[in-house]
């Protein structure tokens, strides 16, 4: 069987379509915000998906106030979130 090669020139014309394609629907954060009449972080994934955790259930914010925990934002590049 005869091995095909694609020239680098192809190859390089269909990165930005990839990385477009990895962006939409890898698992990085887009938004995130505090509910405070249920007390959860509700973070929306880039890929639609929609995560609602308890504060309580997260030992490092579950004595934090209702002011420190509305202050949440999506870390760079969408792996996380932080508060500042």
């Amino acid at each position: 069987m005869a091995r095909r090669t694609v020239p680098d020139e192809q190859i390089l014309a269909q990165v930005p379509a990839a990385r477009r394609r990895a962006r939409e629907s890898a698992p990085l954060a887009a938004t995130a915000r505090y509910e405070r009449a249920r007390r959860c972080l509700h973070v929306t994934l880039a890929n639609g998906a929609a995560l609602l955790v308890p504060v309580d259930l997260i030992p490092s914010l579950a004595h934090a106030s209702e002011t420190e925990l509305a202050d949440v934002a999506v870390g760079v590049a969408g792996v996380g979130v932080r508060w500042d």
